[in-house]
């Protein structure tokens, strides 16, 4: 078994905090990358992340409604799209998974 979600967004989170960003906004980030690795599991294989499953995560109440059901702004979720392409496009620059199909890189476009 390669490296699992949950190391991997451990990794991710300490990757963003050496980032030029403030505190909040990695805040704000991990809580977003933390519903995406919800949704997926943390235990599993980074293999879990198919396009299939991508696709059905962005169309799943975990990325479109907060914890109460109540639908979130559009920029709320672009945002949480953008932290989850952050993680996959990390993911293969940092050679934790292979070149994701462009599918699941685009299923996150905004």
């Amino acid at each position: 078994m390669g490296l699992t979600i949950g190391e991997a967004e451990a990794a991710y989170s300490e990757h963003l905090a050496q980032q030029d960003l403030k505190p909040g906004t990695v805040d704000v980030y991990r809580r977003d990358l933390a519903k995406f690795v919800e949704f997926f599991g943390k235990e599993k294989d980074v293999a879990a992340i198919t396009v299939l499953r991508i696709n059905n995560y962005v169309k799943s109440n975990r990325l479109l409604k907060d914890d109460r059901g109540k639908v979130l702004a559009k920029e709320t979720v672009n945002r949480s799209k953008r932290v989850c392409r952050g993680f996959l496009e990390w993911l293969v620059s940092a050679g934790h998974a292979p070149e994701l199909p462009a599918g699941g890189i685009n299923a996150f476009k905004c």
